[in-house]
């Protein structure tokens, strides 16, 4: 999947669990994400592979979104800009102000 394997912040956990990150819509922003590489790797004639490990810490925040289920996420493949998409869930994150926006 994602290849940008950075060194994480040191307090990346500690952050995840404070920072009051909508992991509802952390999970619906990934499956996009990925619905959309999906999508684009098939009209090249590739094919997106997930680790056995990753993917099944990846069905696990999807059924469960939690800092939890987020933490392992990360620690099957720490990726700065999936830690991008969760500071986006968050609070004043650019994904919460636009899910804020569409709501009546």
């Amino acid at each position: 999947m994602d290849d940008d394997q950075t060194q994480m912040p040191d307090d990346w956990r500690e952050v995840l669990n404070e920072s009051g990150i909508d992991f509802g819509l952390a999970a619906k922003v990934l499956k996009e994400v990925i619905h959309i590489q999906v999508v684009e790797a098939e009209k090249t004639g590739e094919v997106i592979y997930c680790k056995p490990d990753y993917s099944r810490a990846l069905t696990a925040f999807y059924e469960t979104p939690s800092a939890a289920t987020a933490i392992a996420l990360l620690e099957c493949g720490p990726s700065e800009s999936l830690l991008g998409l969760f500071a986006g869930c968050a609070p004043g994150g650019m994904f919460k102000l636009f899910e804020d926006v569409r709501r009546p």
